[in-house]
């Protein structure tokens, strides 16, 4: 589902949200799918270069949830 609409990972359980694959998916879809990351686990993905870079350079507005450490970064910045 979220292959086709990243913004479905909202409705996911939380197993699920937290999976960096289907996250990953989900983020190649639509960017701003990142905010609906596990919580729990959300931290680390918000963290996760490859996931990040794949989230803002599908939607640039995704950096909003990108953890701080990594909103520092030019590469990222230059992405979004």
């Amino acid at each position: 589902a979220v292959k086709q609409n990243g913004m479905a990972l909202k409705l996911q359980n939380k197993l699920i949200r937290r999976d960096r694959g289907i996250v990953l998916a989900a983020v190649k879809q639509n960017g701003m799918a990142l905010q609906f990351a596990d919580p729990d686990n959300q931290e680390k993905l918000n963290r996760d270069r490859e996931i990040v870079m794949t989230a803002v350079g599908s939607n640039g507005l995704a950096l909003e949830f990108v953890d701080y450490s990594l909103r520092r970064d030019r590469d990222v910045v230059l992405l979004a």
